[in-house]
């Protein structure tokens, strides 16, 4: 493993008690098991993205890890680059409903000093978000190859 990443901050987006909604905190945990290189820093938002400039120490790079529904089959894992999150349309009908990239794009308008920020989003489709402890199988599934792909990155 590499002796330095640099600064980043690893972020997990989810509620881990609407069963496949909690694949971001399950990354995170995953991932936390095994020491990771100086540097890089985890945090777990809950379900709300606007917390992130109150967790933010000035990491110039910030991984997000989240439940990604993009129409692919559950268990699918999606990587999207900075510019393909803020380029994502908005999905919420209302202020109080934002998706990540609204919220994305109005944390870089409002704090200044995260302008230099980029961002990379891992997610994986769910299969269903109810209440429920337990991740689907599928998720888990995805859940595992996405700690596999972040550890490589990492290295």
């Amino acid at each position: 493993m590499r002796t330095d990443c640099g600064p980043l901050l690893i972020a997990a987006l989810g509620n881990p008690l609407m069963g496949d909604d909690g694949i971001g905190p399950a990354i995170l945990d995953r991932l936390a098991r095994r020491p990771l290189p100086p540097g890089v820093r985890t945090v777990d938002l809950g379900s709300d993205s606007l917390m992130l400039p109150a967790v933010w120490a000035g990491e110039p790079r910030v991984w997000l890890l989240d439940a990604l529904s993009g129409g692919a089959a559950p268990g699918t894992v999606h990587h999207l680059d900075h510019d393909a999150i803020l380029a994502l349309p908005p999905a919420a009908p209302t202020a109080h409903h934002q998706s990540l990239a609204v919220n994305l794009r109005w944390i870089l308008h409002c704090f200044p000093t995260m302008a230099e920020v980029r961002f990379r989003l891992w997610g994986v489709e769910p299969e269903r978000i109810a209440p429920r402890r337990t991740l689907s199988a599928t998720a888990r599934r995805g859940v595992t190859a996405t700690v596999r792909f972040l550890r490589s990155e990492l290295s």
